[in-house]
């Protein structure tokens, strides 16, 4: 079927090739030159600080209105949304959507919407709205995969998704695997569990709450039933009869369902619509006719026990577009794409211009109407070629914006020519100017992973990140490298796991690439199959030589996935990245044939043999592609959800973009990655937390004081272990729960116990830590997995959790855990504070995620999305501003603050201090200069500080690290003062710098100070009453 040709193809008045700029180019050219002299000029607002609201039906529209005035006054700039189109009934989280235009009903409506934007407008507050570009939820209603499950390869949306339709399994070859079954097809078929029934002219499938499509081809089986039946029911030439055999006559002469040319695919379109309609008009007009139909349906429904009762019924779903299949089995056969491993969720071809304009026609509504400040793009990596996806975003929100400029009268032809010019124009500049205004006019940040060493490609359009590298290089600064040893060997003490991490993530991989991710690997084998019979040379290769040798390197993959184009020269990154996977998987197959590597390593590098087909080319280009679209599941299940969860040493490190083979990040590359994201990424995202993280962002600081505690984690560790080693249950033959789950659980509870000094066990803990470790051992897949759980070993789990914490004897347990656990806790307080502050100081736009102005001891979802207390942050934000309104002195109110930290206003009391002077002085913060400020003397390793300058205008945060050896024996002492910082200062550039800087956080001046070669600031002064700074020239 021939693609939607783009709007730059249609050329409605377009001159002759001879001809002057006809009246449509010279209106374009006008309208691009001013658009293009407002984006050098007049730089489109990006967000300054954004807070991220997770939308669902507990937390809707009309309930973010209700917070509005509270982000306005803490600073936010931009409220950054969760997707909030139609998706999945229930969804908790809306990356399922599967209606692209219009909201989803259970968070609100147009009117609720509209209400909610003018408001934001009216406060100067933009919208970040996330995009999911990448896949669409099919259950639910989805028209789409309806159609696609009722017509198959000439459904008007089979271009939507990527189908292979011609897989290994020969019986499904034109036909859509449906892992949807809660058992085997035939004990559910003969179960009765499937449902044929009608509704007006249409049949349908229905199995529990799945409605599906009956191909209308397939009509006639149902309709000719009981023909003896029917021919005493009416007489022979009654004229609905007549109609009726008529229709029958229509449906067994529509086009073959492998009929896939323009013409016979139009004639089906249309003829199987009009059987429907006649069919309807039919059953309203002649009820004996309705009602013999639906007689002819029970014949489908069988008799359970009688299995020859269900073989009509097979017979017709043997004639669908979809095979039903059990959900467990069908893993290795699944043929469209998914996310990740997600069956209800199917890929979809953004790179097909009808797919992008039908999947974004109403948030680029919305940018059109205003106060849409930035797209987050979820999961680019996904896509066929995310670096055209971005350029068409960039190109068409600009073409958008100067067709706004037309009279709405406009002639459509007209029309139609301004914009195919206006696109022509606007790819001439960009490729003129890679980095010049256009390219990256309209904010967009994009949901990659950044791997070691790995940046964003030079020339993609966008801002940067939404922070994974930003989160883990700035936890890392609170990880002190000097634990790794004891922490290395508590662990291996405890759990005997020796394992390097790189055969950890190695062994991972290839368990996703058997498993959850055969069915994908399976398609891309097939396809390299068909690309080998292209050479004699590779011809010989056997589908398993093949499937094995791509595992392989999937397996070996240093990055989530290379970005090769076709058509354009391949980059020296991504040659490198390909060359080191086969290289690493050659190293390690000995036994497989090297000229399968160097075949698959030309194959991936796009190094055609001589003399081939163009559409052989096209082969070779599309399993690349779709190679490109698989590595990244394949790391990302393999790394993030199951090797983070089956070698634990430090908890901390593993979370989503992290790297837990490297112990903590130095402040110099700290330094480094904000100095590299202000020149190049200057509107990526700093983030400490998320929807995806594995744990908050306060659990995570606390987890790693244990780095700092070393030798005292051990101690405690294995005093817990003997302590608690009869509270295990043997499960076939082992304990329940294993040594690493144990450590995980230890670390876990450490991270997430509340603040207070009670005894108490707070009300709700056990079970969210039951269910946390329920999932973190499924994730595991070593002892029980999602696909096949193993309830006894979970129960022992869970049993272990709540004997440990509320069992008999768990009172000495808890008289040694809670004192160790409340020194972590005040040490992870001075961290989690510091960090909040750089992360509003660093270059980039700070993100808070909901809730966490207080303290985040969340852990993975579910539990990090649990309802946010906002009368209570409220309350406090009041209280604070209230206090320094009736005159009470700053650093009075942040040491009573610190002093008791357990309602968390410390932290949102920083949080709140820094948004206001960025909100004052945007500028310094978006743009300003960079500059690492060095500390000389006795504490220097404990502090990191940098300064920003723009304008003649100054800031500096300073604030302490690896605060444990500061804070005494119970971490009671807070690291203050000239006892502490004794000669310790920061010193500055000789730049003519102010005398007097003032500390935001406490109105606290102090004086610059004449150093031997440059000016200092000593540390004493500036953690004078509280241990960090938020410096600004005192005036």
């Amino acid at each position: 079927m021939t693609p939607r040709p783009d709007a730059a193809e249609l050329r409605p008045n377009a001159s002759p090739p001879d001809a002057g700029p006809s009246p449509a180019d010279l209106e374009a050219d006008a309208l691009f030159a001013a658009a293009a002299r407002r984006a050098e000029s007049h730089r489109l607002r990006r967000p300054r600080a954004t807070y991220r609201l997770q939308l669902h039906r507990g937390f809707r529209l009309v309930d973010v209105e209700a917070i509005l005035d509270y982000l306005d006054d803490l600073g936010v700039s931009d409220a950054y949304f969760s997707p909030y189109l139609a998706a999945r009934p229930g969804s908790t989280h809306g990356y399922d959507v599967f209606n692209h235009g219009e909201i989803n009903p259970e968070i609100g409506d147009d009117e609720a919407h509209e209400r909610l934007v003018s408001r934001m407008i009216g406060l100067g507050m933009g919208r970040v709205v996330d995009v999911v570009p990448n896949h669409m939820g099919i259950t639910g209603g989805n028209p789409y995969w309806f159609d696609l499950l009722e017509n198959g390869e000439q459904a008007e949306s089979a271009r939507y998704f990527d189908v292979d339709w011609e897989p290994v399994k020969e019986e499904l070859e034109g036909r859509v695997l449906l892992p949807i079954l809660g058992d085997q097809y035939g004990k559910v078929l003969e179960d009765g569990q499937l449902v044929v029934g009608r509704e007006g002219g249409a049949f349908h499938l229905d199995y529990w709450e799945h409605r599906l499509p009956i191909a209308p081809r397939s009509y006639a089986l149902i309709l000719r039933q009981r023909p003896d039946e029917l021919a005493a029911l009416l007489p022979p030439d009654d004229v609905h009869l007549l109609e009726f055999r008529s229709v029958i006559s229509a449906i067994e002469n529509l086009p073959p369902r492998d009929a896939t040319d323009d013409e016979s695919v139009a004639r089906y379109r249309a003829e199987k619509e009009v059987i429907k309609h006649r069919l309807a008009r039919l059953c309203e007009e002649r009820p004996e006719l309705s009602g013999f139909i639906d007689e002819n349906l029970t014949l489908f429904r069988g008799t359970p026990g009688d299995p020859r009762s269900f073989d009509l019924l097979h017979e017709l779903l043997e004639m669908q577009v979809y095979r039903l299949a059990y959900w467990r089995v069908a893993v290795e056969e699944i043929n469209y794409r998914r996310f990740f491993d997600i069956n209800d969720l199917a890929g979809i071809r953004t790179e097909d211009p009808e797919v992008f304009e039908t999947t974004h026609r109403l948030i680029f509504d919305w940018v059109d109407r205003g106060g849409v400040s930035a797209l987050r793009i979820d999961h680019p990596d996904g896509l066929a070629d995310p670096a055209g996806y971005f350029s068409r975003l960039q190109e068409t929100l600009f073409v958008r914006s100067c067709l706004r400029e037309l009279d709405p009268d406009t002639d459509p032809a007209h029309r139609d020519a301004i914009e195919a010019r206006l696109r022509d124009r606007f790819r001439s500049a960009v490729a003129a100017e890679p980095d010049g205004p256009l390219a990256r006019r309209f904010p967009v940040v994009i949901e990659k992973i950044l791997s070691r060493g790995e940046d964003l490609p030079e020339r993609w359009m966008v801002d940067g990140t939404v922070g994974y590298e930003y989160l883990n290089t700035i936890n890392g600064l609170f990880v002190d490298p000097d634990g790794q040893p004891t922490i290395d060997a508590s662990y291996v003490e405890f759990t005997g796991d020796r394992e390097p991490w790189a055969e950890v993530v190695y062994d991972a991989k290839q368990v996703i690439c058997r498993a959850s991710l055969a069915s994908e690997l399976n398609m891309l084998a097939r396809q390299l199959n068909r690309v080998s019979e292209h050479d004699r040379r590779s011809r010989d290769f056997t589908l398993n030589d093949l499937r094995r040798a791509l595992r392989e390197v999937i397996a070996c993959f240093p990055v989530y996935r290379t970005y090769l184009r076709p058509g354009e020269p391949i980059s020296e990154r991504d040659r490198a990245y390909i060359d080191m996977a086969v290289h690493r998987a050659r190293r390690r197959n000995p036994t497989i044939d090297p000229s399968v590597f160097e075949f698959v390593r030309a194959a991936l590098l796009l190094e055609h043999p001589e003399g081939i087909s163009d559409d052989e080319i096209r082969q070779r280009e599309a399993f690349v592609t779709r190679f490109q679209q698989t590595t990244g599941p394949v790391t990302a299940k393999g790394v993030e959800d199951t090797a983070f969860y089956r070698q634990i040493k430090l908890a901390s490190l593993n979370e989503v973009g992290g790297e837990p083979g490297r112990f903590g990040h130095s402040p110099s590359s700290f330094h480094a990655m904000n100095a590299h994201r202000l020149s190049r990424w200057p509107g990526g995202f700093s983030t400490t937390a998320t929807h995806d993280n594995k744990r908050g962002e306060d659990a995570r600081m606390r987890i790693n004081v244990l780095s700092e505690l070393a030798d005292d984690w051990q101690t405690h560790l294995n005093r817990w272990g003997y302590w608690n080693k009869t509270k295990k249950v043997d499960v076939q033959g082992s304990p329940a729960p294993d040594p690493r789950e144990e450590y995980l659980f230890y670390q876990t509870l450490v991270g997430i116990w509340p603040f207070g000094n009670g005894d108490d066990v707070p009300e709700g803990l056990v079970g969210r830590v039951q269910q946390y470790m329920l999932k973190a051992i499924r994730e595991a897949k070593v002892n029980t997995t999602w696909t096949d759980p193993d309830p006894s070993y979970s129960d022992a789990v869970s049993g272990f959790i709540a004997d440990v914490i509320t069992g008999e004897g768990s009172d000495i347990f808890l008289k040694d855990f809670l004192p160790f656990a409340r020194r972590v806790a005040r040490i992870g307080v001075i961290g989690s504070i510091g960090q909040a502050l750089l992360k509003v100081a660093s270059p980039g736009v700070p993100d808070i995620y909901q809730g966490c102005e207080l303290w985040d001891l969340a852990l993975v979802d579910p539990d990090n999305r649990r309802p946010v207390d906002y009368d209570l942050r409220r309350r406090i934000l009041s209280s604070l501003r209230d206090a320094l309104a009736s005159g009470t002195p700053r650093a009075e109110l942040a040491s009573r603050l610190l002093a008791s930290p357990d309602d968390g206003a410390i932290k949102l009391y920083a949080i709140w201090t820094a948004l206001q002077h960025r909100k004052a002085h945007p500028d310094l913060y978006a743009q300003g200069v960079y500059r690492p400020l060095e500390a000389e003397g006795e504490r220097k390793a404990h502090v990191v500080s940098f300064g920003r300058y723009r304008d003649g205008r100054y800031a500096a945060v300073v604030v302490p690290r690896l605060a444990a050896s500061l804070m005494g024996d119970d971490g009671t002492c807070l690291p203050v003062g000239p006892d502490v910082w004794q000669d310790t200062h920061l010193t500055l550039p000789d730049s003519g710098l102010p005398r007097r800087w003032r500390n935001l956080l406490t109105d606290e001046v102090v004086t610059l100070r004449d150093g031997d070669d440059r000016p200092t600031l000593p540390l004493a002064e500036i953690f004078r009453t509280i241990p960090f700074g938020l410096m600004v020239e005192d005036s």
